[in-house]
């Protein structure tokens, strides 16, 4: 099966032809440029970058603006790039797919050649003149499809152009493959690219999960460090210390994975039987289960923001209305995967209502924090839940208060200097 067939671009605004004409003018523009003299190159590899929203573009900006300064931060991405990201962030587009697998269709094999063939056409478009032993190469979200890419394009060059690479993962990496089935495979396989990369050079292989870190750890017998979230938090000026009101936020895409159903159950009956609480629902069409959203139409003191926040000052406007967040997330989807809204109602001092035997459970035992949990990942146990922070926020005794630790640590700056710190 030709690649071209089964990753085209991730939208088709013009032909080909095009995008390879503004491709050549942004490479020449990008040559054009000096770099800063005496500065370690640090390259972004993201096959994602497309949009002006999302965490592939926030995590471009975060790392761009923290890092410029000790770095030259140069950001490879992909051709369908929306013009006006092309030039804030100078981005050379090189790739054409993403880092995820189609949803539904192809088996692994077929998928995982496709995919490290187009990845490998990206990376061997980067330029010569960022590559040596002291670059550092950053693939920011990385899934088990882009190891065997990665792992043929740094053994194949030579050793003198041989960056320093760090791969973070954000998910397990059976997440993409719908066969179960073919998981031992899919691991013998990537088990293969990790050695291959480790032989090639300095990698590095990171989480933002501890649950999941070791889990990769144990599945590459390779060590995987714990990176934090990087949270781009509101001025601490604008941060609403008033005392709790029975206001219930849900934040981050309505979808069935993070209990879109469970809360389009429990919320209509919840407002139904109290007239005193409200909902906040942030549900863009696109990252929303349309049939769950459906069900929360019309529900009085149910707010429904249907589109994406412009920037992060819209969202946290937003998510400080909401004294108690929701997060009724799916145990066997996050047993392992973070959630960085967990952690911004951990900074911002919210209540929190999670699930059982998630990595939230987890985050959540780490430290003191007022939360409810779900014995099952059902909509009654999501009611009962409901009924205890209701009882809580309605005494009006307590106030949130902000974590800095929790702050301080997954921010821009924890970030990119815990990444610093693994690759030096």
């Amino acid at each position: 099966m030709k690649v071209a067939n089964l990753f085209g671009p991730l939208r088709r605004r013009t032909t080909y032809y095009t995008y390879a004409v503004r491709a050549r003018a942004v490479r020449l523009f990008a040559r054009l440029r000096t770099s800063p003299g005496g500065k370690k190159k640090l390259l972004i590899l993201d096959p994602s970058l497309a949009e002006y929203v999302g965490h592939h573009a926030e995590f471009a900006r975060i790392i761009v603006r923290v890092l410029s300064s000790e770095f030259d931060v140069k950001v490879y991405g992909n051709f369908c790039a929306r013009t006006g990201l092309l030039a804030r962030l100078g981005i050379r587009p090189v790739f054409f797919g993403s880092i995820y697998p189609p949803s539904r269709g192809s088996d692994f094999e077929t998928v995982y050649y496709a995919m490290t063939q187009s990845l490998i056409q990206g990376l061997r478009q980067v330029y010569k003149e960022d590559l040596d032993p002291s670059t550092i190469a950053v693939m920011h979200t990385a899934t088990i499809f882009q190891l065997g890419g990665l792992a043929e394009w740094l053994s194949t060059l030579a050793p003198s152009r041989r960056p320093k690479v760090l791969v973070i993962f954000h998910q397990p990496l059976e997440s993409g493959i719908t066969d179960a089935k073919k998981w031992p495979q899919a691991f013998s396989i990537a088990r293969r690219a990790v050695d291959i990369l480790a032989a090639a050079g300095t990698v590095r292989f990171a989480s933002l999960s501890g649950s999941l870190a070791e889990c990769i750890s144990e599945q590459f017998n390779q060590p995987c460090a714990v990176m934090p979230l990087p949270v781009r938090w509101p001025n601490k000026d604008r941060i609403m210390l008033d005392a709790f009101r029975p206001t219930f936020g849900f934040f981050g895409g309505f979808r069935l994975d993070k209990g879109a159903a469970l809360l389009a159950e429990a919320i209509p009956r919840f407002a139904a039987r109290y007239d005193d609480v409200r909902f906040i629902v942030h549900a863009p069409l696109a990252e929303s289960d349309q049939q769950a959203l459906q069900r929360l139409e019309g529900i009085p003191r149910v707010e429904l923001i249907r589109t994406s926040f412009r920037d992060k000052d819209s969202y946290f406007a937003h998510f400080l209305r909401a004294s108690c967040i929701l997060l009724p997330y799916d145990p066997v989807m996050y047993a392992v995967r973070v959630s960085a809204v967990l952690l911004e109602a951990l900074g911002l001092g919210r209540m929190i209502i999670t699930t059982k035997g998630t990595s939230l459970e987890a985050e959540l035992n780490k430290r003191v924090a007022p939360a409810f949990l779900m014995s099952r990942f059902s909509a009654d146990d999501l009611f009962g839940c409901l009924e205890q922070a209701r009882v809580v926020l309605l005494r009006g005794t307590q106030t949130p208060t902000v974590n800095l630790k929790v702050m301080d640590r997954h921010s821009p700056g924890g970030f990119c200097a815990a990444l610093v710190a693994l690759m030096s």
